[in-house]
Formats: C-alpha cells, structure tokens, sequence
C-alpha cells in the first residue's frame, strides 16, 4: 500500500506539471511592499526570452484604476517591479506626459523602463499609492544639451555645427544636428553616432551618419538640383531630459521655402555597445508649384559612409566604406551587396532606379562587416508612409550609390563615401516614371538608426522585429509646433592679425606636407572651435573642380621651386 501511495504522488509529480500554465511559476499573492496600496501588470509585447529583447525600451501608455500620487516627473508613488520566480526587483524607470486630476494625483502617464535579463516567465508591475511617497531618486543614465562646433583645419574645407549632444556619463552618443555645415552640405536633422568614448563631437570622433530630411532632386538640361529640407532651421527644442530618456523635436526648412522636415527624436539609455535613437518624421510641401525637371527624385533618409583621409592633419581622419550594404527587400529576404571601400569614380552607381528596389515587410538596410562585427542600420517602422497625396503608391525605395569627389581630392588629402538613400516609391519595373508630386504631398514615418558593435547585420534583423513590435505601443509625439521663425543671439569674433608671416594659400600647401607657415585662430569653451585666417578669400573654390585643378597645379610647381621642408 506504501509503494503504490508513492507511485501516485511520483506520477502526479510528473503529469500534473504538463497541465498547469507557466504563470502559476509566479506567486500571485507576493507583494512587492506592503506600504504600496496598488498594483497593475504591465504587458509586454515581445517575447524576453530572445536574448535580443534584454535592455530593449518599454515606452507605454497607462491608465490607473485608482488614483496614483505624483506631483511631477520626479516626486510620485509609482515603482516598476520585476517578479520572477520566488524574487521581486525595483527596476529603474521615468514617467512623463502626466494627466493630473488635481495637484496631486494622477489618472494616465507615459512609462519608460529597460527589459532586464529575462526568461520570458517573469510579470512585470506598476505599484503605486494615493499616499505621498519619497522620489525614487534613480541614477541620471542620459543627459541632453545643445552645443556648437567649429572646425577648419584647411581655408573653405569647413565643419560647423550647432547641435544637440546626447551623453552618458562623460561621452557623447549621438549629435543630432540643427544647423551648420558638414564639408558642403547643410547638416539640420542630420544624426550622427559618435566613436565609443568620444568626449567631443569633432569629425574625428563621427562612426555614422545618417539624414532625416527631406529631399527633392529635379534633373535639368543633364544636371541635377536639389532642394533640401535640412537647409534652414525654423524651429527646435527639448522636451523632456529624463533619467532613462531623452526627447527632443527639430523643425528644418528647404532654403527655397518648398518644404519642411519635423522631427521628433528619442534617445533611451543602454548599458550595453549596442546603440538606438528613435525618429518620428514628418515630411510636407509648403509651396506649390515645385521646380519641374525632366526627372526627379525624393528621399526621406540617407545613410551616409565614408569620410576623409589626410597624411598629414591627424584630427581630420574619419570615417569608413564598410564591406557590405544588406537589404530586407520586397521578396521578403535579405539581399546583400558587396560595397567597394576605395571607390575611384565621382559617381559609382550601385543600386539605381531601374533596379526597382524596395524594402520589405521588415523594412530595414545596413551597411556592415558581415554576419558579425559591427553595423549601422535604418529600420522603419512600416514602408505605408503615405500620410497624403493623390496617385502616390506606397512603398520605400532604395538608391545607392559610391563616390571619389573630385573637391576632396587636394594633395595629402582623400575623401571617400557612400550613399544609401531611401525614399519615394516613384518607380516600378516595365512602368513609366512617376516624376510629380502632388501638392498635398505629406509623408509620416518612424525610423531607428541602430549600432551594433559585434552582432553584424544578423542582429539587425532581430532588432527590426524587436523594433516593430514595441513602437506600435509608444505614445504619439503630440507637441505643437510652431511656426515662427526663430531667432538666437550669435556672436562672431574677427581676429586682427599683425606682423605674423604667413605663406599664402599657407593651409592647403600643409595638407600636402609641406612646411609652410600660416595662421590658425582657436576659441577654447566647452569645446574647442578652430580656423585657418587666409589672406585670399578661397571658400568658392570648393563649388567648382576647376579652381581646385589650378591649386594643384600650383602646388606641383611650388614644389619644383621651394624646398618645403626648409620653408
């Protein structure tokens, strides 16, 4: 009788088990601290035994079924628990966006909080209380705050840039542009992730950039114009500086007055290498009619490649052409591309209109070492983008495209890049092109520009599911923006130079190796702003090859003359 009694309880012991779901694992009745009134799971939509879900952003809306204390973003009641089996933990959050019922209380907020190492078993809990309660006084992770560079190592070779400096610690992450300059170009919107410990925002430190604003090529007589939305800043500002997130919104303007970019950017703390910066773009015409051509072209992103290499100006070092770009395409798999790290042409054309490339239901490109290493990726959260406009099919088309431009190319300099642009789904193979817009043309997306330092474009393809699945729980951007122009107190300072000999055209002939003198005027504050003083104005120099053909040929003749490294 004793051994069959055993054997039931060794059978129960192993069938009952099979027919008990997982969640009894967890103990309803452990409570976090008796001194909290109230509780509410918080569901969350992905699967946390994917080892790619750990230190992902949760960023919900909830709504409380009693009232919770809170006076602001800081001083309330409510604490994120973790319960897993037989443990609770507190994990660190931030809430914002609060609707208050009276002073102290509140119905709703938006809650950010980090996935920790998981197993998929655990619950997640807000508590919270009707009774005051002291801060939860978390760590500050992530830092916001606007800054400004200037950088000129060689007359009309010019690096500016009013921006905003996105920091952990001591380093700076990203730099998302307002204003300035990058070489040629206008730099609003445009986003920058910076090198691992990077303390300062010069273009030394740059790893990857990449473009949040509207473009619109029209193609003329052979030669192809553009209109930026990056061109002009109308309007910009913080909104929220919290401890696990930053939110901040970017208004750009085309210098023609065609169009307009607004974006909204959120940045949330990691502790690990792997970075993410969240976009939320709208894109629209504010005139019509636009400039017609015989083509045109319309981008929404760009991820930009590749930089500069000088033999002789160590700050000016920077960048690289990766090994591979891989798309997630229309086909529902993924396509790679070999890229050519020393491009040699102005123009090298890689994937063209007529290709007909289109991204997937996973909508993401990278470009990339491979299977593993590092990767820099734009992943949107769907390719149905098309908020407005008659005629207009949905879709996001890829272009890329290599280049050696002929305007770097000074001795002892080497400028290199790669384009990918992803934008207007204008083209269809055995179709005729569709080259107009229509003047209730908007455009509405979010967008991640994501690193990793080790996963390669296989990790891209588990954070574009990752990243799908949360941003459809996140709460819409709904500041106002204005549309007032703005406008900031600059200063500039002009610097008298007296009996301080200098050789003429003194930087670029450096760029070569040579030793010539020549005056550089540096400004110390929170970083250091630098430029060359040159007696002849030669900025207009870098919109044409032809000057800079001269230049050279210059500099090839000086040679014959002067021993430089006596000068």
């Amino acid at each position: 009788m004793h051994k069959r009694l055993v054997g039931y309880i060794l059978l129960a012991t192993i069938i009952l088990p099979a027919f008990m779901p997982a969640t009894l694992s967890i103990d309803e009745n452990l409570w976090w601290y008796e001194n909290w009134s109230f509780r509410q799971e918080v569901s969350i939509p992905v699967n946390t035994s994917n080892k790619h879900a750990h230190y992902q952003p949760i960023d919900i809306r909830i709504e409380f079924d009693n009232p919770c204390w809170a006076k602001d973003e800081r001083e309330h009641s409510l604490r994120v628990v973790f319960q897993g089996e037989g443990m609770l933990k507190e994990l660190e959050s931030q809430i914002y966006d609060l609707n208050h019922t009276d002073n102290n209380h509140i119905n709703a907020c938006s809650l950010v909080f980090l996935i920790p190492e998981a197993n998929g078993k655990e619950k997640y809990y807000a508590y919270y209380d009707d009774e005051e309660k002291l801060g939860p006084n978390y760590p500050d992770r992530v830092a916001i705050d606007e800054s400004y560079y200037r950088y000129e190592p060689i007359q009309g070779l010019l690096f500016e840039s009013w921006y905003y400096k996105i920091t952990e610690g001591d380093y700076i992450i990203y730099a998302v542009g307002q204003d300035g300059t990058f070489i040629d170009s206008a730099v609003s919107q445009q986003v920058t992730k910076l090198k691992s410990k990077a303390e300062t925002a010069m273009p030394k430190n740059g790893e990857q950039l990449a473009s949040f604003n509207f473009v619109y090529w029209y193609l003329n007589n052979g030669e192809w114009t553009a209109s930026s939305a990056g061109e002009r800043l109308i309007y910009k500002e913080i909104f929220i500086d919290g401890n696990l997130m930053v939110k901040f919104g970017i208004v750009s303007r085309s210098a023609d007055g065609y169009f307009q970019t607004t974006a909204i950017y959120k940045y949330y703390y990691c502790p690990t290498e792997d970075k993410r910066i969240y976009a939320h773009a709208k894109n629209e015409i504010l005139k019509y009619p636009l400039p017609s051509g015989e083509e045109i072209d319309v981008f929404y992103v760009r991820l930009n490649c590749g930089g500069i290499r000088s033999s002789t100006i160590e700050d000016l070092n920077f960048g690289r052409i990766p090994s591979y770009l891989h798309v997630y395409g229309e086909e529902e798999r993924v396509l790679s591309y070999d890229l050519n790290p020393y491009p040699e042409n102005p123009w090298e054309k890689l994937i063209e209109k007529e290709h007909d490339c289109d991204l997937g239901t996973h909508a993401w490109i990278s470009v990339d070492d491979g299977e593993s290493g590092k990767a820099h990726a734009i992943i949107f959260g769907s390719t149905n983008v098309i908020i407005s406009g008659g005629g207009e099919q949905e879709g996001i088309e890829i272009r890329a495209y290599e280049s050696r431009p002929k305007k770097i190319q000074l001795p002892g300099l080497d400028g290199r890049f790669a384009r990918i642009y992803l934008g207007r789904n204008s083209y269809d193979a055995g179709a005729n092109l569709d080259g107009e817009l229509p003047e209730d043309f908007v455009v509405e997306f979010d967008a991640e520009f994501f690193y990793t330092e080790n996963g390669g474009y296989k990790a891209i393809e588990e954070e574009a599911i990752m990243y799908q699945s949360l941003i459809k729980y996140q709460p819409t951007s709904d500041e106002q923006v204005t549309d007032e122009d703005i406008e900031e107190e600059r200063y500039s300072l002009t610097a008298f130079v007296h009996l301080a000999p200098s050789f003429p055209f003194g930087s670029l002939f450096s760029a070569l190796g040579a030793n010539t003198s020549y005056i550089s005027v540096e400004l110390y504050g929170d970083e250091i702003q630098s430029g060359v003083v040159g007696r002849l104005p030669i900025k207009k120099l870098w919109e044409s090859t032809e000057p800079i053909d001269i230049i050279i040929e210059t500099i090839k003749n000086a040679s014959d003359i002067f021993d430089f490294k006596n000068l």
